[in-house]
């Protein structure tokens, strides 16, 4: 994904607010799963598509998110959660 000049090569098929949308949905499961015990439904990588130029294809990468070595700390008092 990343050209010679190490920059991520455009365009891709997400935007900057999506991807940051999803990586803020993906900690707030992770803390829902640490802290609070909930059953999380396995999350599927995300696709980014971008443009190869070189050879006039688009090449497709699956990004997971791997959280076997985060550690959530809660700060001060766990909230309670209503159902």
């Amino acid at each position: 994904m990343m050209g010679k000049d190490r920059a991520i090569k455009q365009p891709l098929n997400i935007d900057f607010a999506t991807m940051e949308l999803r990586m803020t949905q993906m900690a707030y499961l992770l803390i829902l799963s640490r802290e609070y015990g909930a059953e999380i439904p396995e999350q599927g990588a995300i696709i980014f598509t971008g443009a190869d130029y070189r050879i006039g294809l688009y090449r497709h990468y699956g990004v997971s998110f791997d959280s076997s070595f985060v550690r959530v700390r809660v700060q001060g008092e766990k909230p309670t959660l209503s159902p």
